[in-house]
């Protein structure tokens, strides 16, 4: 009969245990540390040193414009 009434004892000390690591893993997640931030910056450089900038030719440069001039003066010959 002892190891019946200890039995809810043990069943609420597991639940309070597993709500501790739940919460504990829940807060941990949501906080971006220094080394995940310093991943991500690395990530980025990595992939930036691969595949180039992602806005090499999204902007208009000195080259862009050039290139915009020389078309309008070839469009303008016809």
């Amino acid at each position: 009969m002892k190891n019946s009434n200890n039995l809810p004892g043990v069943s609420r000390l597991m639940l309070l245990l597993g709500v501790v690591i739940a919460l504990a893993t829940a807060y941990g997640c949501g906080k971006k540390g220094n080394g995940e931030s310093a991943g991500e910056k690395v990530d980025e450089a990595v992939d930036e040193a691969k595949n180039g900038p992602d806005d090499l030719f999204d902007k208009d440069g000195n080259a862009e414009n050039a290139g915009e001039k020389v078309d309008e003066a070839l469009d303008g010959d016809k």
